[in-house]
């Protein structure tokens, strides 16, 4: 099967915001879970407070509202990101051709040309808006569904090569 996408602003976008959510996924260990971070970060400060101005003169009105301060801060820095945007000329816009075959996939563009072997795909997901073939833990191949065809086809044809490639397990 052989398809063609042409890739635009929107779609990195689009791209970035899907890895976003699903890699700040902040569920892994305690450590790495936000609201254990934001409670710890609340408590020190609070500790903080009181050691600095003794607990006689403790005034918990003014120990939450920093906490609550430093703790909508970071959301703001955290979901406040902005991500760098692919050049207009460079390799990611434009129109890509994607061959899928027993053996891999073949990627051709403008300039470029890559081969991915079934073996190094890790996953293979159906978001709302993208299907996502996972390469790396980070880095993924994906297809907006408003491009292609029929993407609950492509997802079932993709993910059969897959499965019966020597690399596929279905995930």
């Amino acid at each position: 099967m052989k398809i063609n996408i042409t890739y635009d602003k929107d779609d990195w976008t689009s791209y970035l915001s899907s890895l976003k959510l699903t890699h700040l996924n902040f569920d892994k260990f305690w450590e790495d879970n936000l609201w254990i971070l934001l409670s710890i970060t609340a408590i020190g400060i609070i500790i903080l407070i009181i050691w600095i101005i003794g607990l006689i003169d403790f005034h918990w009105q003014t120990a939450l509202t920093v906490a609550i301060i430093l703790i909508l801060y970071f959301f703001v820095i955290l979901f406040s990101l902005d991500y760098p945007e692919p050049n207009p000329d460079g390799v990611f816009r434009g129109t890509h051709t994607f061959h899928f075959t027993s053996e891999g996939i073949e990627i051709h563009g403008d300039g470029f040309s890559s081969n991915y072997s079934w073996k190094v795909v890790k996953e293979i997901t159906d978001q709302d808006s993208m299907i996502l073939i996972y390469i790396d833990s980070i880095q993924a191949l994906f297809f907006p569904k408003n491009k292609l065809n029929n993407p609950t086809k492509f997802y079932s044809f993709v993910k059969e090569l897959h499965v019966n490639s020597n690399g596929g397990n279905a995930t």
